[in-house]
């Protein structure tokens, strides 16, 4: 099969933008893991979401060397109960955050986890009460309000 567009970049802003590097998923993630969300950065750690669409739906978050891209951690937080897309692409408002040596991931599909940076070992998880959308709508771009 056709490999994924999709590519993490890193470029150094103080350099007017010098590309220090590059990485395709299928490179730094098995079995289908994606990014699906804008990293965040602190010292030498870059977190990205992750979101896996089939057999199911299932969220993570890597942590990535800020260096060279290298994968560091990956911890799985959960797998959301809703019809599998079989080849769309999966839209949402996965977002990260970090604070005191922790990363918090707000998912879109009903929870909010907080992982030690260190280590992606679970400190804990909430959930709340979310509204499933069919699969066509969760990969229109307009039904999930990103344009």
């Amino acid at each position: 099969g056709q490999g994924s567009p999709t590519r993490l970049v890193c470029i150094n802003l103080d350099k007017e933008g010098l590309l220090e590097w590059f990485h395709i998923p299928e490179d730094l993630f098995d079995d289908g893991w994606m990014p699906t969300g804008t990293p965040v950065a602190e010292g030498e750690q870059l977190f990205v979401p992750l979101v896996k669409t089939e057999p199911l739906v299932e969220l993570a978050v890597a942590c990535l060397r800020r260096k060279d891209g290298t994968l560091v951690w990956q911890q799985t937080v959960g797998q959301a109960l809703r019809e599998a897309l079989e080849g769309r692409v999966e839209l949402g408002h996965q977002l990260l955050t970090l604070a005191d040596g922790r990363v918090y991931y707000s998912t879109d599909f009903g929870g909010v986890a907080a992982l030690e940076t260190g280590t992606g070992r679970i400190a804990w998880v909430v959930t709340y009460p979310s509204t499933d959308r069919e699969a066509v709508a969760r990969s229109d771009e307009q039904a999930v309000g990103l344009f």
